[in-house]
This record gives structure tokens, C-alpha cells and sequence, in this order.
């Protein structure tokens, strides 16, 4: 992540020039969506363990897992709706594109990451 959200940050900076936008505005924006999220996940996680515990609440933790990206992809949208000021067409446009890259960027970064683990096991 270290390496990650800066570089999806200078992609940002790049779909939002005007007006013009500091560099760190985009970092903390992403900086935001990521602590939320690890924060859902994280609590989704816990609830997981919980209502595992118990048979019958089994499926209940399924929904809030099925509910948590819904949600989790709504609230990304409507953070750069408020942050960035544009339309909902604007918006959306922009957001498939930067989720588009960004999970392409993830699984380079990610791979890149597997092969320095990798190479200094050796």
C-alpha cells in the first residue's frame, strides 16, 4: 500500500486538473477511502468469527459480506462526488475508469510485491 496509493493518487491527479488539485489532496482522499474500508473489513471480519460461533446465524454473516461492497463501492462514489464537486454522469465516468485502473494497478503492485518476496527468500 506504501507504494500503491501513491501511485493511484498521481493517476488521480491526472483525471481531476481542473481545477487544479495538490498531489496530497488525492493522497489523503484515498488515504480516507482505504481506512475506512480496512475498517470494514476488519469489523465484518470480527462479526464473521462471531456469528460463525453460532450455527444458525452462519448465513447471516454471508449478507453482511455480500452488503459491505455495495456499500463500500457507494461510498467511494459519493466521496469523490463531494470532494471533486462534479456531476453524477462526470463522476461515474471517471470512477469505472479509476476502478479500471485501479484494479489493475493493485494486481501489478501486488505481483511485483510476490516476486521481491520471492526473490529475497534466496
Amino acid at each position: 500500500m506504501f507504494v500503491f496509493l501513491p501511485l493511484m493518487a498521481a493517476v488521480a491527479l491526472l483525471f481531476y486538473w481542473r481545477p487544479r488539485r495538490l498531489y496530497a489532496e488525492h493522497l489523503v482522499l484515498f488515504l480516507h477511502n482505504h481506512a475506512l474500508t480496512f475498517l470494514l473489513l476488519g469489523v465484518i471480519d470480527i462479526l464473521n468469527a462471531l456469528l460463525l460461533a453460532t450455527l444458525f446465524l452462519a448465513n447471516v454473516s454471508g449478507f453482511l459480506s455480500f452488503l459491505l461492497f455495495p456499500y463500500l463501492s457507494w461510498y467511494v462514489f459519493r466521496t469523490m462526488r463531494v470532494v471533486y464537486g462534479e456531476g453524477r454522469l462526470k463522476t461515474s465516468l471517471k470512477f469505472f475508469v479509476l476502478v479500471v485502473i485501479y484494479f489493475t494497478l493493485l494486481g501489478i503492485t501486488m505481483m511485483a510485491g510476490l516476486v521481491y518476496s520471492m526473490l529475497s527468500l534466496s
